[in-house]
């Protein structure tokens, strides 16, 4: 192995190769040589997602379930984590690609966003205790996005009970049960870049907060679509819809600034001293709690490293490109990092791992 791994690909190769990878992955992903035999065979020699994406085309014949489940490892090794949302952002090139075999998933319904999803559960054996990998599409104005979402139980009728529990328990805390038990008490851990949750659903505390602003807002005191997500507090409010109705802005101007000016933002009001917003704000309080969650929304921004584009985030969803995905993905079998990639393996490290 020709260089010193990023901790990343040596937490995931002691992982692999340790005692415990028997709770934690299925039987075909037992060896360090098991993932890279499993990428060779999905995505090929040169591990180009992009690549494989054009190659298949928009050909339905040349599309399999498989190849969704390959995206998801590519996704975990990208960022683990214990449960919780990754969203793959797509040119619309490639998104005319994917949709094909996205088009050939049987039908599911689902708690999140549309509602629409798609069932990638045949063959699916990656993560212990998990039982379905959720796929759905997402319009984000001039973004697609391909959300893909590990779930410890199908929608038949065999997941009925489990979905009511985990339902139920989402209500109650926020976040779904535990489908693993040993990943589960990975995630708790200090320093490691695996997380314990990175999900577009919104904690209790947010929630909160979105419907009490959503309370002290007259109609006309900002656009309308806006408001209207702010009030329902469902995961479909994206922080830009949020800062609209916080700031009163009946034009809707948080909608198209970038995403530094958003970060900026967002730290301005987490830096605040008053625990309530001006006059300018109607009053609305802003807790310590709240300040700490816009801190994580302009982390994630900036580790995103997009200053200049335009792009949309629910809550604390794993966002990545194919590009990423491949560097990721070629890392980790090669434990090389190119110079100009060095930062790019740092920032998703850190991803999520707020202190």
């Amino acid at each position: 192995m020709p260089d010193t791994p990023s901790d990343i690909s040596q937490f995931l190769y002691t992982l692999i190769e340790s005692n415990i990878s028997p709770r934690i992955f299925g039987p075909k992903f037992q060896s360090y040589g098991d993932f890279c035999s499993y990428f060779d065979e999905h995505f090929g020699q040169r591990h180009d997602i992009h690549a494989t994406w054009k190659a298949k085309g928009n050909d339905k014949d040349q599309w399999k379930t498989v190849d969704f489940h390959a995206l998801y490892v590519a996704c975990w090794i990208y960022k683990p984590m214990e449960k919780g949302t990754y969203f793959i952002r797509m040119t619309q090139s490639e998104a005319n690609n994917v949709k094909a075999g996205f088009k050939k998933l049987p039908t599911r319904k689902s708690s999140h966003l549309s509602k629409s999803g798609r069932s990638a559960h045949s063959g699916w054996n990656f993560l212990v205790g998990y039982r379905e990998l959720l796929v759905q599409w997402q319009e984000t104005n001039d973004r697609t996005y391909l959300m893909l979402k590990a779930e410890g139980h199908t929608t038949g009728l065999s997941g009925i009970i489990p979905h009511l529990q985990s339902w139920h328990h989402k209500n109650k805390t926020g976040e779904g049960l535990q489908a693993n038990a040993t990943l589960h008490e990975l995630a708790q851990g200090n320093n490691l870049p695996i997380i314990a949750r990175g999900a577009e659903n919104f904690s209790n505390t947010y929630k909160t907060f979105l419907k009490e602003l959503g309370k002290r807002r007259r109609d006309g005191a900002t656009v309308a679509s806006s408001l209207k997500a702010v009030r329902s507090a469902k995961a479909t409010c994206t922080v830009r819809d949020m800062l609209n109705v916080l700031s009163m802005s009946p034009t809707g101007e948080w909608t198209n600034k970038t995403n530094l000016e958003v970060r900026e933002k967002l730290t301005r009001l987490a830096q605040n001293p008053n625990q309530t917003t001006s006059n300018a704000y109607g009053n609305i309080d802003i807790t310590p709690e709240i300040k700490q969650q816009f801190n994580r929304f302009a982390q994630l921004f900036l580790d995103e490293n997009r200053p200049n584009q335009v792009y949309n985030r629910y809550f604390e969803e794993v966002h990545v490109n194919p590009d990423q995905l491949s560097n990721a993905v070629q890392e980790f079998m090669t434990w090389h990092i190119p110079e100009s990639l060095r930062a790019q393996t740092q920032r998703r490290s850190r991803m999520l791992n707020f202190s």
